[in-house]
């Protein structure tokens, strides 16, 4: 399958090349000088809304900063086959990798995580200072947690880590956009994004061996029937609180 229209990964393109030439003191003159793009179709490249050539981005990316071999590489990766419903961000270039993903998640109306493993890396107290934890997790878009049990064995380990932890998960059961349950441990973590425009997103993998993201209206549907088996077997969430407060306070 083939999309007609560009998919999220235009939007992830195009918003790291806006967030970039806004930094830059004169971003058109120097677009305009080196890059020959008619200025209504940057504007829509920068929005999400066309696609450009290799070549053009490879220009672009200079004009932005992206100037390690390998930043680009990813950049020019991303862009290929831009038109298939489904994309690969591999573990190196963290920094794109972190990117591409704030993005999409800022861009979501609702994001459904299913980790049954381990505690997604956004709820971790060590990487979760107060000012950003709020930007990033009470911007209003609306989450779901469903956290498999495995994930909560290390919390009941009497360090002071591992209280905070667990206090913190049983904090965000208050927050009004944020479900928290306790779900089974089957299958493998993965993320459901309904973007703002009426696109969904599903996300497999960890930052630790790449992500892949699809796109197709049938990959979706199959993990949208997934996440809502895993819904009708998870606890409900006062009984996921009673766990939770168990854990924070044994």
């Amino acid at each position: 399958m083939v999309y007609s229209t560009p998919g999220a990964r235009a939007l992830v393109l195009g918003t790291l090349m806006r967030d970039a030439l806004d930094n830059l003191p004169d971003p058109h003159k120097a677009v305009a000088e080196r890059c020959e793009m008619h200025r209504s179709d940057l504007s829509r490249f920068l929005a999400g809304k066309r696609t450009i050539s290799d070549a053009d981005l490879a220009v672009l990316a200079d004009i932005c900063g992206f100037r390690s071999r390998k930043e680009r590489n990813i950049l020019l990766e991303l862009n290929r086959n831009r038109r298939q419903p489904e994309w690969w961000l591999g573990p190196s270039g963290q920094e794109v990798h972190d990117k591409a993903e704030t993005i999409l998640e800022s861009l979501s109306r609702d994001v459904t995580v299913f980790a049954p493993f381990e505690i997604p890396r956004e709820l971790h107290t060590e990487s979760r200072p107060q000012p950003r934890f709020e930007r990033e997790l009470g911007n209003g878009v609306c989450r779901t947690y469903y956290i498999g049990l495995p994930a909560l064995q290390r919390l009941k380990l009497s360090t002071k880590a591992a209280q905070e932890q667990a206090r913190l998960l049983f904090w965000l059961t208050s927050v009004l956009t944020i479900r928290l349950v306790i779900a089974p441990e089957i299958g493998s973590p993965f993320r459901v994004l309904d973007l703002v425009e009426s696109r969904t997103i599903v996300k497999l993998g960890n930052r630790g061996i790449g992500e892949l993201y699809l796109e197709s209206p049938s990959d979706v549907r199959y993990y949208k029937r997934l996440m809502g088996g895993i819904s009708t077997m998870a606890d409900n969430e006062d009984e996921s609180r009673v766990r939770l407060a168990q854990i924070a306070d044994p």
